[in-house]
């Protein structure tokens, strides 16, 4: 997407280059003709200001005369308290969220990983029947699909609200997520068969609340497998890594 400020520059130049053969300044219309200042004008009243660029300026307005600006005036919103909060460690906590991501792959090994994510889910004693074996597999798979669900929205929603209270708190934040290789984690969840991790079956319909309480449990068979998709998560991670790349 073309500045709307290096669109306005650019026109305003050519049409001083075209009549007076000087492009040094482009701050002034004087001397143009007319319908070259109505033009320009309709420009400027249609043209779009991003939020980001009206706190970038009103930053750089401050750091140019910082005594004479006064003290920065800011809401108290309720992204800026969660911002001021966690700003001392915010480098500590995406680590950790990204660490737990890291484990909670589809691909990660759990030989290698540094958090057991699993101390939950798995029983004191092994399975030792087909039936409880294919439920602890489900019950593994599906606490995996929450924690991934549950850390890129948390994600995704810190990035949003950050980059809507102001522009620096979000491109602070998404540094730390690239410094801390946000980029190779979320490629590694896509360096796969993406559209059977998406359609992963790993809920058990029978068992499910209120179905479980209402009805008989019938035989469980591989056929009560429902596919309740893990599109959520794989959306959200990809509104992640364009977040981090824009940045």
């Amino acid at each position: 997407v073309v500045n709307s400020n290096v669109i306005r520059e650019g026109c305003r130049c050519n049409c001083i280059l075209k009549y007076f053969f000087l492009c040094s300044d482009t701050d002034t219309v004087v001397g143009l003709p007319r319908p070259i200042h109505e033009s320009i004008k309709t420009l400027k009243q249609h043209k779009y200001i991003s939020i980001s660029e009206i706190q970038i300026k009103k930053e750089e307005e401050y750091l140019k005369k910082p005594l004479s600006a006064g003290d920065e005036e800011f809401d108290l919103t309720p992204a800026e308290i969660l911002y001021q909060g966690i700003l001392p460690s915010l480098p500590q906590y995406m680590i950790a969220l990204l660490k737990i991501l890291l484990a909670a792959a589809p691909t990660s090994k759990a030989k290698t990983d540094s958090i057991n994510i699993l101390a939950d889910v798995l029983p004191e004693e092994m399975p030792t029947t087909v039936l409880q074996s294919m439920k602890l597999g489900v019950d593994v798979n599906r606490h995996k699909e929450i924690i991934v669900k549950a850390i890129s929205a948390v994600l995704l929603l810190l990035l949003k609200h950050f980059k809507l209270n102001h522009i620096y708190q979000f491109e602070y934040m998404a540094q730390h997520l690239v410094f801390a290789n946000c980029i190779p984690l979320i490629l590694k969840f896509f360096n796969q068969n993406i559209m059977s991790y998406i359609t992963a079956k790993n809920s058990i319909s029978v068992l499910d609340f209120p179905y479980c309480v209402v009805h008989e449990l019938p035989e469980l068979t591989a056929e009560s497998l429902v596919n309740p998709g893990d599109i959520p998560s794989a959306t959200n991670l990809l509104h992640c890594l364009n977040k981090a790349i824009g940045s």
